[in-house]
């Protein structure tokens, strides 16, 4: 089972305030978004989200679930955008994904700048 399924489109309610305007946000069906936070709120056994005709509102434990969902999203968004430098580099012949000093890592050095640095390794 995905353990991030449901997050994405709990958090695009939330932020949007609507299922509505969070299905259009994510490119999806409202009918799509509302069953799979409903089976969100299944697996967690706890109600996340104050429906009411007019308005979403999170209730006290979706608020604290979003804190949490969000700072997942904000992680993996930064571990995907990583992930594509370091093919980036790879493609333009730095070839470990990361500098290395030689010429042909010197067209990588932009890509490298917020990556924290290498530790030293351990010799025996």
């Amino acid at each position: 089972m995905d353990s991030f399924a449901g997050i994405e489109a709990f958090a695009a309610i939330v932020e949007r305030g609507s299922f509505t305007a969070a299905a259009a946000a994510l490119q999806t069906a409202k009918s799509s978004i509302s069953e799979t936070v409903r089976a969100l709120e299944e697996r967690l056994g706890v109600r996340l989200l104050e429906r009411t005709t007019r308005k979403v509102t999170p209730t006290a434990a979706g608020a604290a679930f979003y804190r949490h969902c969000r700072r997942l999203l904000e992680a993996a968004e930064a571990a995907r955008g990583e992930a594509q430098a370091a093919q980036s580099c790879r493609r333009a012949g730095c070839g470990s994904g990361r500098p290395t000093g030689s010429p042909s890592a010197t067209s990588c050095r932009a890509c490298h700048r917020s990556w924290p640095p290498i530790p030293p390794s351990r010799s025996s």
